[in-house]
């Protein structure tokens, strides 16, 4: 007898992914527009769940999950979509959340395309076409990468040749394979930012990396310059980022993020949000990792199987 299951907003997987797991169970495929009574019904029959959907879980839901024994959750963080009384409520039932990954790719290529718009836009104003590489490259602008992990590498493999002074921060040290790419690796975080394009790439993990990008390594950003973050707001220094944005409004800030999120996000009061949202300030509404959606759909789809595979259904 094939295990019954749920999923929600299953366009977000690859067809070729979802007939899979179609063929090995009795799967309950859910609307992205949930209806909240339609999904309580079936989560009480169902053995798995899997959340494509940006549904919110409660306890009170989660409680109705009496058959439940996994769920997969297509992305990372998937601690924002549940209470903490619900995350608690599972773990004590003995029901693991997987997140399938993904979305790495896409926020990469977004952030490329980003460097390469300013950059281009900078050889443009310096008289040269940005298709005329040689001189081109002798006018392109110095861009730094802040953390080299798997969205920061794919980033300066993307962007390596492509101007003549791009160099990267990582705390495990260098990279064997970008020094062989001729990129170069710059072992001071705040000299980093003396630069005309920033990147940040570095994963929030709690009491390590808060408020680990400061005022004072932004102010060494060179005039007209641009900072991107489609990482995680809470890497960089809120109040001090506030101060900063105040002082040099000539800094053009590409965020994807913030400090707040959902509900807590429109609880904000109007003068904290005219604070951050200034004329130089350009927000993508976290939604980076879906720029390229077809990018992101075949990440999660891989992601989605590997752990079908290796920890099965139920």
């Amino acid at each position: 007898m094939k295990p019954k299951g749920i999923i929600t907003c299953a366009g977000i997987f690859p067809e070729k992914y979802l007939d899979e797991v179609r063929q090995m169970s009795d799967l309950a495929e859910l609307a992205c527009s949930l209806n909240s009574k339609e999904f309580e019904e079936k989560i009480k029959e169902a053995e798995f769940y899997i959340q494509g959907g940006e549904e919110k879980n409660t306890l009170e839901v989660m409680q109705k999950a009496e058959k439940l024994k996994k769920i997969f959750f297509a992305g990372i963080n998937y601690e924002s979509f549940y209470e903490p009384a619900a995350l608690e409520f599972l773990k004590k039932k003995g029901v693991h959340v997987y997140p399938t990954g993904g979305g790495q790719s896409s926020v990469a290529r977004l952030t490329y395309d980003q460097i390469m718009l300013f950059a281009r836009t900078k050889i443009a104003r310096e008289g040269v076409w940005p298709e005329d590489h040689a001189t081109g490259l002798e006018k392109s602008p110095v861009v730094r990468i802040i953390g080299a992990g798997g969205i920061g590498a794919a980033v300066l493999k993307m962007l390596a040749g492509k101007t003549k002074d791009l160099g990267y921060v990582e705390v495990r040290g260098e990279v064997k394979e970008l020094r062989e790419l001729g990129v170069k690796y710059i072992p001071d975080l705040e000299k980093a930012f003396d630069a005309d394009i920033v990147s940040l790439h570095v994963p929030y993990i709690p009491g390590v990396t808060d408020n680990l990008i400061t005022k004072a390594m932004l102010s060494k950003l060179r005039p007209g310059a641009v900072l991107i973050n489609n990482a995680r707001a809470e890497i960089v220094d809120r109040e001090g980022f506030l101060r900063f944005q105040k002082e040099r409004p000539d800094v053009i800030n590409l965020w994807d993020v913030l400090w707040w999120e959902g509900d807590d996000f429109r609880k904000l009061d109007a003068k904290t949000r005219q604070e951050i949202f200034q004329n130089n300030f350009f927000f993508n509404g976290h939604k980076a990792f879906m720029a390229y959606p077809e990018l992101t759909k075949e990440e999660y789809g891989q992601g989605l199987m590997k752990l079908i595979r290796e920890h099965g259904l139920v």
